[in-house]
């Protein structure tokens, strides 16, 4: 072999045997995992690139709002003020700074490189970024988790394995 053509194969080698850049992270953060109504489906890896641009694009369409988004952690973070009858069931008082917030996570599949998995949960926020914030899992309550499972099954549905 000519010296250009073996430093060339060990560029490709180097390429394909490095992790990316961008790589997943092996779990969800302990704020995620400390969520009982949490879900969580299998995707494509291959889909990575798009599926915080999906899973925004899907959440805007119900009238959620961009509230973070960290690209090198893969999470997302949507609102939708949220209304009284909700605060109220609470026991809260109505302040008017209340939201429902989406979470979403992208974490890899242990021991599956070809797979991604999506988890989300979605929760109540009183004073949202505020010292005294508060905060309700409504993971396991209807119609909220039929919000939240619609849109994983979507997701899903786009980039099944």
């Amino acid at each position: 072999m000519t010296r250009s053509l073996q430093s060339t194969f060990l560029l490709l080698l180097a390429l394909t045997l490095a992790p990316p850049a961008d790589s997943a992270p092996s779990r969800a953060s302990s704020r995620m995992r400390a969520l009982s109504g949490r879900i969580q489906v299998q995707v494509r890896a291959d889909a990575q690139p798009v599926l915080l641009d999906s899973l925004t694009a899907a959440a805007v369409r119900l009238g959620y709002e961009l509230v973070g988004r960290d690209d090198k952690n893969l999470r997302l973070r949507l609102g939708i003020p949220a209304e009284l009858g909700e605060v109220e069931s609470f026991g809260w008082d109505y302040q008017g700074t209340e939201s429902k917030q989406l979470a979403f996570e992208i974490i890899a599949v242990s021991k599956r490189p070809d797979l991604l998995a999506v988890v989300g949960a979605i929760t109540l926020v009183q004073d949202p970024g505020a010292a005294d914030e508060q905060r309700a899992d409504l993971g396991k309550m209807d119609p909220y988790r039929g919000e939240l499972k619609a849109l994983l099954e979507g997701v899903r549905t786009l980039f099944s394995p």
